[in-house]
């Protein structure tokens, strides 16, 4: 849209930007997409929130590690700490979701995007780490496992 139109001040006869225009569109669209990244990343977490207290884990928070963390709907014993990562896993999302003597990891990733051998290196490594690698789009699937503490 119009909106998502820049201008620029500068463009030569061979339709090259300048070094300050060129700078000016590359942080601009750094901002744009840092600023999609966090609406993703906070829509995942709310979806996986709302799907929770559906299934009656009403124990829930954000740890200050960006975990999020909830309990089965009986509240026993430790909780599960979920990575929500809005772009597709990597091996330090994994990392990541296996430090801090975490008991339960889970990442999830949109992992639809993925193909062939790099979804299946990626299955790979959730399994070798021992970290349940769920797409976002079984987060309803992973929200009741979670409730029933069957994950």
């Amino acid at each position: 849209g119009e909106r998502r139109r820049m201008r620029v001040r500068t463009l030569s006869s061979i339709s090259i930007l300048s070094p300050a225009d060129l700078d000016h569109v590359c942080r601009t669209v750094a901002i744009v997409h840092g600023a999609a990244m966090v609406r993703r990343r906070n829509y995942l977490r709310q979806a996986l929130r709302d799907s929770l207290l559906f299934y009656g884990a009403n124990r829930q928070s954000m740890a200050n590690d960006g975990f999020l963390e909830a309990y089965p709907k009986l509240g026993a014993g430790e909780p599960y700490r979920v990575w929500l990562t809005p772009r597709s896993a990597d091996v330090l999302d994994f990392q990541t979701a296996k430090v801090k003597g975490n008991p339960k990891p889970v990442v999830v990733a949109p992992a639809a995007l993925l193909t062939g051998m790099r979804q299946a290196a990626m299955r790979w490594v959730a399994d070798v780490a021992g970290v349940r690698y769920v797409d976002e789009s079984d987060i309803t699937s992973l929200a009741a496992d979670i409730a029933g503490g069957s994950l």
